[in-house]
């Protein structure tokens, strides 16, 4: 069973690996979840691409 963990577990890292890829190609979080028939919210979820403004003010 362990072994069987393993592979999911690699398999779901080069999924993540790919989707990365896809994101830094342009592609936009529709079009992945379009193709991995998910939501694309889920997809900006995992791999945010924005970073937030600080709230601190000077």
């Amino acid at each position: 069973m362990s072994n069987e963990k393993n592979k999911q577990t690699e398999l779901e890292s080069i999924k993540n690996l790919l989707i990365l890829l896809l994101i830094k190609s342009g592609a936009t979080s529709s079009e992945i979840a379009t193709c991995l028939g998910v939501d694309s919210s889920g997809i900006r979820k995992k791999f945010p691409t924005r970073k937030n403004k600080s709230k601190g003010g000077d």
